[in-house]
């Protein structure tokens, strides 16, 4: 509280001297009025001992040289409790303070290297990474934020090498129109095919040459099949039509029933999986015009469907609160587990196999997201949301099945 620094001999155990922090040292910038604004809230030597940063409950940060006496105000942050972190090599500080920004600056010079927002909310602590390549923040909205600690360094970019690769996905557009991309496998496409990530590059990838058609009416309903090569549609009161987007053709028509949703198209495209607002469900072949109706499926409407990657299993959840899981072979089910939600009046809306078809994922509007272990079959475990009322709307495993992604509708993702 008298707004010093205490300098303590190790091998003593002696205070060996005192700093003023900015509040006393009555720096430039605003002093604060009350009571405890002299209080120093973090402090950190640089790693060769030379220099030491603090930050005040004020929010104001200064590094003191202890070689030459000199003393620096930095940065007055917008809001109180100021905390600082040196790199390994000394030559970037960090400071964070409850106004929600992280800044990196030359401590030498005093000079500005970057300002990250982002947090959403007060920052309580920082730290860098060992190397010195991220610096790491925690906030008051439960999140652990990685930043980038050499802003001004160009990035490596991780599709180097891949240029004379194959190009053979294909993307699903959004408001309701239909566009056949074809990208790069190195390129990051989420497990139903939904989703695509090319990093470094902002450009739309180019038409497949493989289109007879780079755009048309995707009608009223619509769903890609795992790996993005199918797609099943249907125009307002028209048939559903299944297209071939490898080969640009129609492979497929069907004449739904009376109140009957696509739901899902298998990987082979061979199957599409249908329900009804009262929670029946069939499979169809549409190239052989056979259909199979489903029994003990759900009772009321079904809000999300999946095949599971290698087309032998479909995932189902809805409304009633439950996610199913069957065998495509006989039509069996193998899992089922209670949404953890406390309603669900709209359902689960998004659902993802494991690649390995080993798990299945499944989250709605409220409560935790729920996943299934299917080989063996084991009770379900619960990942905890970000904060209450996160809205699970996409699901996505990693390759090698540990890890889970997931995203609402907010600016925040969570890994599970």
């Amino acid at each position: 509280p008298d707004g010093s620094l205490g300098l303590w001999n190790i091998r003593e155990r002696r205070l060996s001297g005192s700093l003023p922090n900015a509040a006393k040292a009555r720096l430039e910038g605003e002093v604060g009025s009350g009571s405890l604004d002299s209080f120093t809230f973090r402090h950190a030597f640089s790693p060769d001992g030379k220099l030491l940063a603090s930050g005040d409950l004020f929010g104001r940060i200064m590094v003191h040289n202890l070689e030459t006496g000199a003393v620096r105000l930095i940065w007055e942050h917008f809001n109180t409790y100021a905390s600082v972190a040196f790199s390994p090599d000394g030559k970037t500080l960090a400071s964070a303070s409850y106004d929600g920004i992280l800044k990196l600056w030359d401590p030498s010079s005093g000079n500005e290297l970057a300002t990250c927002q982002g947090q959403g909310a007060a920052i309580h602590s920082i730290a860098f990474t060992p190397g010195g390549d991220y610096v790491v923040s925690g906030g008051k909205d439960g999140c652990i934020r990685v930043w980038d600690a050499h802003p001004n360094v160009p990035p490596v970019n991780p599709l180097a090498g891949i240029v004379n690769q194959p190009f053979d996905y294909s993307v699903l557009a959004t408001q309701g129109n239909i566009m056949h991309f074809s990208v790069p496998r190195g390129c990051a496409t989420s497990p139903n095919g939904r989703v695509l990530f090319q990093p470094f590059d902002p450009r739309p990838p180019t038409p497949s040459r493989h289109d007879t058609v780079q755009r048309f009416a995707a009608g009223v309903e619509r769903a890609l099949s795992v790996g993005g090569r199918f797609l099943v549609y249907r125009g307002t009161n028209g048939p559903c039509r299944i297209m071939d987007l490898e080969l640009g053709t129609e492979i497929a028509s069907y004449m739904p029933l009376n109140g009957e949703t696509i739901g899902a198209i298998s990987p082979g495209g061979q199957l599409v999986a249908s329900s009804f607002a009262d929670g029946r469900m069939l499979i169809r072949e549409p190239r052989l015009a056979n259909i199979r109706f489903m029994t003990g499926t759900h009772s009321n409407r079904v809000t999300a469907v999946e095949f599971s990657p290698a087309g032998n299993m479909l995932a189902t959840a809805g409304c009633d609160g439950w996610l199913k899981v069957w065998d495509l072979g006989g039509l069996r089910l193998v899992a089922q587990a209670a949404m953890p939600g406390l309603t669900h009046f709209e359902g689960p809306k998004a659902l993802a196999f494991a690649r390995d078809g080993k798990a299945v994922a499944c989250g709605e509007n409220s409560g935790p997201v729920l996943v299934m272990d299917l080989e063996p079959v084991k009770p379900p475990r619960l990942m905890e949301t970000p904060f209450p009322g996160w809205f699970a709307r996409g699901l996505a495993f990693s390759p090698n099945g540990r890890l889970l992604a997931a995203c609402g509708f907010t600016e925040q993702a969570a890994l599970f």
